[in-house]
């Protein structure tokens, strides 16, 4: 870790990073665009 990072969230144990989240198809195609995920190949959350 950074010592700025550390030196401020002494309390920090766990960094979760680009976990995806698996979403229903949202009904707008705005939504669905902004959700997709071409990794996992649905809509998900990060």
């Amino acid at each position: 870790m950074p010592r700025q990072f550390y030196s401020e969230n002494r309390d920090c144990r766990v960094i979760v990073d680009c976990t995806e989240f698996p979403i229903q198809k949202p009904n707008s195609p705005a939504e669905q665009q902004m959700t997709f995920s071409f990794y996992k190949n649905t809509n998900t959350l990060q």
